[in-house]
């Protein structure tokens, strides 16, 4: 199992990217996609994690292409995700399923409710 990398070197890869001349479409539509796909991970980052979750780091990612709060957003979210999966990922299979199937149930069960 490997290791998540410490937040440092998250951070010091995303501030080598930053350095980078870009034009400025390219940083415009950066921005633009970036804002969308960040907007959307957060929004579905509660009810679907594991779809949320990676859509929240591509927007922050491109996002931090620009703005500095971005750059340290990401490495952040990046460092605690990569916590997260090792935790997960040492937990017994049984509990595993147990959460999935539990998710599942209660996603089924909150769409029933609303139609």
């Amino acid at each position: 199992m490997s290791e998540a990398p410490d937040y440092a070197t998250i951070l010091a890869e995303v501030q080598a990217q930053r350095v980078k001349p870009r034009s400025a479409l390219v940083r415009t539509g950066a921005v633009a996609l970036g804002g969308l796909a960040a907007l959307l991970g957060v929004v579905l980052a509660l009810p679907l994690p594991e779809a949320g979750i990676p859509l929240l780091l591509i927007g922050l990612r491109l996002l931090a292409l620009r703005f500095e709060w971005a750059a340290v957003g990401y490495a952040k979210v990046r460092w605690r995700w990569g916590l997260v999966l090792q935790w997960w990922r040492r937990k017994p299979r049984w509990f595993r399923e147990v959460v999935l199937w539990g998710s599942i149930i209660i996603v089924v069960l909150a769409v029933k409710m609303l139609v």
